[in-house]
């Protein structure tokens, strides 16, 4: 017997009868509100559309065996919620509401629950018009860059992602971070400080080449003000000796 279950039953249906004979039963959809079908090396569609039966379950500390994060309220009395969703389908993603009692929104974090939990963006701070989160941008020792997650509380903003060298590369008074460029010419990386809210960027020039393949594994400290962008990160010198390079600008791209 083939069971077709939620938003995959159609395309069951389908792929049943192209086996030949068979009993095919759409199943109902369960009424729990905490039930989720676990993965079991079933196959999985990938899809940009939000499932309409998105749950947050009660037991977070097993979830088909991955941890999930708790819902967060602001001192400001915005939002975050972790959803999942029940259906086969998209049982691998995981799913962002947030808003307030004036405005919501859901968005797809994408497959994060088959990778390292400190890839699951978490809320750090909050202005009038955005809520911020901060996750890894992947899922190894050290950690390749981070996320700052930029997420709208009023209509018409946009939702984005940025990936800075270090947990301490961004400023939320002047919206300013530090990333590094990953398409620069040449066999290493270079940095820029990059202004959400303008837009503008500024170049970084450093004296040497960076001593590791990527800035935040050399970095030795940053520090973003409204004033001023200090930075501190391990070079190469002219004799190919290791030694830390230390950078103060203006923070003038606000």
């Amino acid at each position: 017997m083939t069971v077709c279950v939620g938003l995959c039953a159609w395309r069951c249906q389908q792929d049943a009868r192209k086996l030949g004979p068979a009993i095919v039963e759409v199943a109902a959809r369960p009424q729990s509100t905490d039930t989720l079908i676990c993965p079991d090396g079933m196959p999985e569609n990938e899809s940009d559309t939000i499932p309409f039966n998105l749950f947050s379950p009660k037991n977070r500390d097993d979830v088909c065996g991955w941890w999930m994060p708790e819902d967060t309220v602001t001192p400001k009395g915005n939002f975050v919620k972790y959803l999942i969703s029940n259906d086969t389908c998209c049982r691998s993603y995981l799913y962002l509401k947030w808003g307030n009692n004036r405005f919501e929104n859901t968005g797809n974090v994408g497959g994060f629950r088959h990778f390292n939990p400190r890839m699951t963006p978490a809320y750090i701070a909050e202005s009038d018009q955005y809520l911020f989160l901060e996750s890894a941008a992947s899922g190894g020792m050290p950690s390749t860059g981070w996320n700052l997650w930029v997420l709208p509380l009023v209509p018409g903003l946009k939702s984005a992602v940025y990936t800075t060298i270090s947990n301490q590369a961004y400023d939320l008074r002047s919206l300013t971070i530090v990333r590094e460029i990953y398409d620069a010419p040449g066999d290493y990386p270079l940095l820029e400080a990059y202004n959400i809210r303008t837009h503008q960027i500024k170049p970084i020039k450093l004296r040497h080449r960076i001593s590791a393949a990527s800035a935040s594994w050399a970095i030795d400290s940053v520090s973003i003000t409204p004033q001023h962008i200090f930075l501190r990160i391990g070079v190469l010198n002219d004799q190919d000796d290791m030694v830390d390079e230390t950078i103060v600008l203006p923070n003038d791209i606000k």
